[in-house]
């Protein structure tokens, strides 16, 4: 008898020290959500380093957009969590936030700056991890596990002088052109993109130059007098900070070149007017793959609701093109993962599960044309269609001056 007791109380204590596996297993979700699994989505960014400026609203954004589409649009039995990592914008620690992001169970990777993309493209395809991208280069792209929800960054620019080239006002006399920034892979590849666009057009440009310096140059005196006579340059990028002091500098030098390009400056638009305001960009202008704040389309109002909402002290300016591109581009994205989960279903989503998904997805997003890929595609672009808005003192604001148009 006293074995029997001694028994029981022994599978007594199995039972109750295995009760927190066995919710573990019935739950799959996190603080108790019975039946909820959740999926974990990766986030190579910087939240501490020179572009972080711009990349804390593109975080902000993703999980606005989720909460909106999650109440409006839900996925039975699932919550998706994202798992951001601070590379610092180091690419020294790109490597290591990749390993630590598939240590904690990360089905892809968000990768927004195109830097980081390149980095981890020789790997994902081994390890069967999808790289969701908002812009890429051509060495990104050369991974059919990346997955563009934009233009790649060369085609803004291509479709940028395409556009300069019908409205050039003064021909014979052709624009002259240049572009300036630091040498890293973005800059890399969109300035060859447009001197060879220059030079096969030659009597609608004249090819001033790319100068490109090393990355954390904040003084453009030798780059200002080699582009002192364009028309028009092209300021990419450089960390935002570097951008916006080349346009400071290239105004109080008393020059009087209009900028473009992507979206490269509208993502700090609120360091830039900082510098030099609405009158030292007026007439500027930008190709964006994603629409500005004033469209009249539901991923925009959404973006507006939760600028109101959830970023008190913020402003349309302050947040920039980094949030409202990225809420609007969450519709297509959430949408392929769900998409995904109801194909393979959230306990066998992998992977691999959204990359068979991704490869015929497409999807459009209301005032947009669709997007999407196709399984013949030998590069994941999901569309080849930009608008261009300009930076208008008037408006005090960033207003469309085209339709959709095609890249060249």
């Amino acid at each position: 008898m006293k074995h029997w007791k001694n028994l029981s109380v022994c599978l007594l204590v199995l039972a109750l020290l295995a009760l927190p596996s066995l919710a573990l297993f019935g739950c799959g979700g996190e603080g108790g959500e019975e039946g909820v699994v959740t999926i974990r989505v990766g986030y190579l960014t910087d939240m501490t380093g020179v572009a972080a400026s711009a990349m804390r609203p593109n975080q902000w954004a993703i999980q606005d957009a989720w909460e909106y589409l999650e109440k409006n649009d839900p996925i039975p039995g699932v919550k998706l969590k994202l798992e951001p990592y601070d590379t610092q914008m180091n690419a020294a620690r790109v490597i290591p936030g990749y390993e630590w992001l598939k240590e904690r169970g990360v089905v892809a990777i968000y990768s927004f700056m195109p830097q980081n993309t390149d980095v981890i493209a020789s790997f994902i395809a081994k390890d069967k991890m999808p790289a969701l991208t908002h812009t890429s280069t051509a060495v990104s792209l050369a991974s059919p596990w990346v997955f563009d929800s934009g233009l790649p960054a060369a085609d803004e620019f291509r479709l940028s002088l395409k556009w300069l080239s019908d409205r050039w006002p003064n021909y014979p006399t052709k624009p002259k052109v240049g572009i300036v920034g630091w040498d890293t892979s973005y800059e890399q590849d969109i300035a060859p993109a447009m001197r060879n666009y220059c030079l096969a057009h030659p009597d609608k440009f004249e090819w001033v130059g790319a100068y490109l310096t090393p990355a954390g140059t904040m003084t453009w005196g030798g780059e200002i007098g080699a582009l002192k006579g364009c028309d028009y340059i092209a300021p990419i990028h450089a960390g935002g900070t570097g951008q916006a002091t080349f346009i400071a500098e290239f105004g109080a030098a008393g020059y009087k070149a209009k900028f473009f390009g992507g979206m490269s400056m509208p993502v700090w638009t609120d360091m830039i007017l900082g510098k030099v305001g609405w009158e030292g960009m007026n007439g500027s202008f930008s190709c964006l793959t994603w629409p500005w704040w004033s469209y009249q389309n539901t991923s925009c109002a959404v973006a507006r609701d939760a600028l109101l909402r959830n970023h008190s002290g913020e402003t349309q300016i302050s947040l920039g093109f980094g949030y409202v591109s990225q809420v609007t581009a969450q519709f297509f994205w959430y949408n392929l993962l769900k998409a995904a989960i109801e194909k393979a279903g959230a306990e066998n989503l992998d992977g691999q599960a959204i990359y068979d998904t991704a490869v015929n997805f497409r999807y459009t997003v209301d005032g947009m044309t669709e997007m999407g890929y196709t399984e013949s595609q030998p590069v994941h672009v999901n569309t080849r269609y930009g608008m261009i808005w300009e930076w208008s003192a008037a408006a005090r604001d960033i207003v469309p001056i085209s339709d959709w148009l095609v890249v060249p």
